[in-house]
C-alpha cells in the first residue's frame, strides 16, 4: 500500500484478520468501560450508603446520589434495593400523593430481577408489601428470607413489624425479641426495642410499654445520640394513654421543637389540641393529614383518634374503614383503645372492626406452622388474641 492511502481491497481480502484483531481490542475497551462504571456507581453508593439521612430533604439527597448509581450500573443490585428503600422512607415522609411508593416498587423488583435471593432484595420488598398492606406478598418474602439466612435479626425484625400491624401482638414481641438476642449492635437492639413499645402500648400495657421505652433510651445513650422526635411522640403517646395528660401534651410540643414538620410532631400537635377540644385546630391538621394521603394503614389509624376525640363519630368510622383497607387491622387494640371510647359502641363500630377481625384470622392461617426452626409457634400465641 502506498503511504497515506487506505487500500480497501487489500482489507477486503484480510478482512477475517482484522476482525479478530480488532475483536480482543473491543472487549477489552468494553471490559474497561464497565469496570470504570461499576466503579463510579459503587462509589456514589458507598457515599449514599454513608449519608445520615433524617429530614425528606436529606432523603432527596441520598436518592439523588444512587439514581447516579443506578444510571451508571443498572446491574449493580444493591443500588437498586438501597434506592428502593429509599423512596419508601421519602414515601412515608411526603405522603402517598407524592408517586413515592410507586417509585419504591420500581427499583425493588427490578432488584428482585437481578437477584430474588439476596437478604437486602427480600427485606426490601417484605417492608414495601407490608407498607402498601400486602401482607401475603410481605410474608412470602420474609418467610423465604428466614429460610435462607435464619441467623439474620432483619428477618425477625420485619416479622416482629409485619404482625404488629395485624394485630398478633404477643408473636409480634417474640420475634421483636429474637432480633434482640441476635441483633448485635446498639442501633439494632434500639430498633428492636421501641418496636417492643408499641405493641405493648396496644395491649394497654402502659408500665412495661415505659419501662421498654427507658431500655431504648439506653440503648440510644450508647450510641451518643439525643431522642429524636419519632421518639418522644410515642413516650408521648404512653403517658397520653395512662392519663399523664400534662405530660404527654409537654412530650408533644418538645417533638414539635425537634422538627416542625415531621409527621410525628404533627400527629403529636393533633392529640394535644384534640385533648384540649380545640376543634378547629385539630380538624386543620386533618385536612392536612388528608391532604398528605397517608398510604401506611398504621399512621392512618391515627386520624381514627383525632376525629373520636373531637366527637366525629362519622369521620371516625371512615378513617377506620381506610386503615383496615390500607393493611391495619389490629382487632385487639381497636376494640379496647380508650381513645376510641366515643365510638366503640355503636353497632357500626362492631360491623367496620369485624372486617379487621376477619382479616387478622385470614393472616394466621397463611402463617405456615411448620418444622422450621425459623419461625416460631403460632397455635401458643393465638390463644391471647380475642376474637
Amino acid at each position: 500500500m502506498g503511504k497515506g492511502k487506505i487500500n480497501l481491497k487489500w482489507i477486503f481480502r484480510k478482512r477475517h484478520a482484522v476482525v479478530l484483531f480488532m475483536i480482543p481490542l473491543i472487549i477489552n475497551n468494553c471490559n474497561s468501560t464497565k469496570f470504570q462504571n461499576h466503579s463510579r456507581a459503587l462509589e456514589l453508593y458507598d457515599s449514599a450508603k454513608r449519608f445520615n439521612a433524617v429530614s425528606a430533604s436529606e432523603w432527596e439527597k441520598k436518592i439523588k446520589l444512587l439514581e447516579k448509581s443506578v444510571t451508571y450500573d443498572a446491574a449493580f443490585v444493591s443500588s437498586s434495593v438501597e434506592l428502593g428503600n429509599a423512596y419508601l422512607k421519602l414515601a412515608g415522609l411526603k405522603g402517598g400523593k407524592s408517586g413515592f411508593y410507586e417509585l419504591s416498587r420500581k427499583h425493588l423488583l427490578n432488584a428482585q430481577i437481578l437477584n430474588d435471593s439476596l437478604p437486602e432484595v427480600l427485606l426490601g420488598l417484605g417492608s414495601y408489601y407490608v407498607k402498601t398492606g400486602q401482607f401475603e406478598k410481605s410474608l412470602e418474602s420474609l418467610q423465604k428470607g428466614l429460610e435462607l439466612y435464619p441467623e439474620d435479626p432483619a428477618f425477625y425484625s420485619r416479622m416482629g413489624y409485619l404482625f404488629r400491624y395485624a394485630g398478633l401482638l404477643e408473636l409480634s414481641i417474640d420475634y421483636y425479641t429474637q432480633c434482640l438476642q441476635l441483633s448485635g449492635t446498639p442501633k439494632e437492639k434500639l430498633s428492636a426495642q421501641s418496636q417492643i413499645t408499641k405493641s405493648l402500648i396496644y395491649q394497654g400495657r402502659y408500665n412495661e410499654a415505659l419501662e421498654s421505652h427507658f431500655r431504648m433510651l439506653a440503648y440510644l445513650d450508647s450510641t451518643e445520640q439525643q431522642p429524636d422526635e419519632k421518639m418522644l411522640f410515642y413516650e408521648g403517646m404512653i403517658h397520653l394513654y395512662d392519663n399523664r395528660i400534662d405530660k404527654a401534651k409537654l412530650l408533644f410540643d418538645s417533638a414539635f421543637l425537634y422538627d416542625n414538620e415531621s409527621i410525628w410532631s404533627l400527629f403529636g400537635q393533633a392529640y394535644k389540641h384534640a385533648v384540649n377540644g380545640e376543634t378547629s385546630k385539630t380538624i386543620e391538621l386533618l385536612n392536612h393529614f388528608e391532604a398528605r394521603q397517608i398510604v401506611d394503614g398504621e399512621r392512618a389509624y391515627r386520624l381514627v383518634h383525632f376525629n373520636a376525640l373531637i366527637g366525629l363519630e362519622q369521620a371516625a368510622l371512615k378513617s377506620l374503614t381506610d386503615a383496615i383497607d390500607k393493611g391495619f387491622f389490629c382487632y385487639y387494640y381497636m376494640v379496647t383503645d380508650p381513645l376510641l371510647r366515643n365510638v366503640t359502641r355503636t353497632k357500626e363500630f362492631e360491623l367496620t372492626v369485624e372486617k379487621a377481625r376477619r382479616q387478622q384470622i385470614n393472616l394466621m392461617d397463611l402463617v405456615t406452622l411448620d418444622n422450621s426452626s425459623s419461625l416460631i409457634d403460632l397455635s401458643r400465641k393465638s390463644k391471647k388474641t380475642n376474637f
